[in-house]
C-alpha cells in the first residue's frame, strides 16, 4: 500500500505513514468499529429490517426508516437504507403483479 499524502510505500495494516503520520484508510475503519463499539450498537436491527423487507415489506420500510434515524455507523446505516429500498421495490413488484393480473391480492 502506499501513502496518499506522500506516496511513501506503507504496510498493508499501519494506522499512519510512518514518513508523513498521515491517517490511512485503516484508521477510519478502526474508528468507525471503536465507534460502535464504544456507543453498543448492534446490527440487530438492521438485520432484522432486511429480513422484514423481504418478508413483509412493511414492517421493513418501518424498521428500515428507524434503523437510519437511530444508527451512527456508517455501515449499519447502509444496511438500513438498502431495508427500505428493498422494501419499496418489492411493493412496487407486488403492485405491477397485481394490476396486470387484475386482481387483488390483500
Amino acid at each position: 500500500m502506499f501513502c496518499s499524502k506522500c506516496g511513501n510505500e506503507i504496510d498493508n495494516e499501519a494506522v499512519v505513514c510512518p514518513k508523513c503520520g498521515c491517517a490511512t484508510a485503516n484508521m477510519t475503519l478502526q474508528k468507525n468499529a471503536a465507534s460502535a463499539e464504544a456507543s453498543g450498537e448492534t446490527s440487530t436491527l438492521a438485520t432484522c429490517a432486511i429480513v422484514f423487507a423481504i418478508l413483509m415489506p412493511i414492517v421493513g420500510l418501518i424498521l428500515g426508516i428507524i434503523g437510519t434515524v437511530k444508527y451512527k455507523n456508517e455501515a449499519y446505516k447502509k444496511k438500513s437504507i438498502s431495508a427500505i429500498v428493498w422494501s419499496i421495490v418489492l411493493w412496487a413488484i407486488y403492485f405491477g403483479i397485481t394490476i396486470v393480473v387484475g386482481i387483488n391480492l390483500l
